[in-house]
């Protein structure tokens, strides 16, 4: 069954530079830590720059990840992030595993993309009881880059429409209902569940730009369109203040690189966090809100990709 929605744009955008004064001084305050090693082979997507590459629950000392086995086989570990290299295998194919995804309160479930064949499924595994592949999520075109709901057993995921653009879907695991929203990808939402945000292409510039949809009133607004270059995989904080996401570095001697910046929506401001001339990305939140998990070949003379930490503020 399928349920439609339209969103009402606000067209509110707000043009943002970043501010990157005295930034040597402001990345070693951060304190840095490396939480995988090259040995861990962390696989990444470079080209899906809008889907997850690894995620946290710190609750439960629990970090997963895709590892890279062969040049053609691609799976999901569980690794614990205090430092006691604990490993447990989630999945075990051939190749097509990626965007995971862990379910909050208590992280009972973790959902994923499975690509057998020519088809994108979303399938999860309940972390509880066993590992079996549970099928979730199964259309005519690809699902891929599933993201839980707050408090909820529903997940957030996207599809391929007409021209395509990608699609942003919701799927109930109770009801088995799919709702489709409208055009957009990599959501992330606020604590309470009732808005969230998500980047889309916007049409005057033809950057990706951060919007935000508030479920309860079906509008939709344009929050930040940055000076130059897009933006990617928002990550929303625990009190709902901050959104971490990935641009285009502004330094002059590393312009050709991804770093992290931080939006705050109470004074409209953002910065820049990560200066590093590696890639910074995927941004995710601890519980506390005061550090940020992220991936990145900073620090790796093979420019292998690790899972790092760092301060927020």
């Amino acid at each position: 069954m399928y349920i439609f929605f339209t969103g009402y744009c606000l067209l509110n955008a707000v043009m943002v530079t970043s501010q990157n004064e005295s930034w040597k001084k402001d990345e070693e305050l951060r304190m840095f830590i490396r939480l995988t090693q090259d040995s861990d082979k962390v696989a990444i997507n470079l080209y899906a720059m809008n889907s997850n590459m690894f995620c946290i629950d710190d609750a439960s000392n629990n970090l997963f990840f895709m590892k890279s086995e062969t040049k053609k086989s691609c799976n999901l570990f569980l690794k614990k992030i205090d430092g006691s290299n604990v490993y447990t295998r989630i999945t075990g194919v051939e190749k097509g595993i990626s965007s995971p995804s862990v379910s909050p309160q208590g992280g009972e479930y973790l959902a994923f993309s499975y690509k057998k064949g020519k088809k994108e499924e979303i399938f999860s595994v309940n972390l509880q009881q066993d590992y079996k592949f549970i099928p979730e999520i199964s259309l005519p075109t690809p699902c891929f880059n599933p993201v839980f709901l707050p408090m909820s057993r529903k997940i957030m995921f996207c599809t391929i429409g007409k021209g395509r653009k990608p699609l942003l879907c919701s799927f109930d695991m109770k009801t088995n209902q799919i709702s489709q929203h409208f055009e957009g990808q990599s959501p992330s939402f606020f604590p309470d569940g009732r808005k969230f945000v998500f980047t889309r292409k916007d049409k005057k510039s033809g950057q990706m730009a951060l919007y935000v949809f508030d479920i309860l009133t079906s509008q939709e607004s344009c929050l930040l369109i940055e000076n130059k270059g897009n933006i990617y995989q928002p990550s929303v904080s625990p009190d709902g203040r901050y959104i971490a996401y990935v641009g285009p570095s502004k330094s002059r001697k590393t312009s050709s690189n991804y770093d992290i910046y931080l939006y705050d929506t109470q004074n409209n401001t953002t910065r820049q966090l990560t200066f590093h001339p590696a890639n910074d990305l995927n941004p995710q939140w601890s519980a506390d809100g005061q550090n940020l998990y992220f991936i990145s070949d900073r620090d790796s003379k093979k420019r292998t990709y690790n899972i790092w930490k760092m301060r927020a503020f």
